[in-house]
């Protein structure tokens, strides 16, 4: 499965709680494209061509998910076959 594609809106409170699932040094590497014209390397026509309506909004193997969605979906949903432990690590991480 590819790699989920992350979707934020730059004054989105809900993309924000999104990266605090993922705590600070990971959200640093999460794979994302700014939606919001007005946000930094913005790119509206990308999103409105994919069919986003709504923030946040990920992008997994040409399937839209709006809205936060908790770490263990994401990881179903992209096929992560890593450690799955993710409320020792987000709060060992000082998110």
């Amino acid at each position: 499965a590819q790699s989920p594609h992350y979707e934020p809106g730059i004054a989105c409170p809900h993309c924000y709680d999104q990266k605090q699932l993922f705590g600070k040094d990971a959200a640093k590497n999460l794979n994302y494209v700014e939606c919001d014209p007005r946000g930094a390397e913005a790119q509206p026509e990308a999103c409105q061509s994919a069919g986003v309506r709504s923030f946040p909004t990920w992008e997994v193997d040409g399937q839209l998910y709006p809205g936060v969605q908790n770490l263990t979906r994401l990881a179903d949903l992209s096929g992560f076959a890593g450690d799955r432990d993710f409320d020792s690590q987000s709060s060992s991480q000082g998110s």
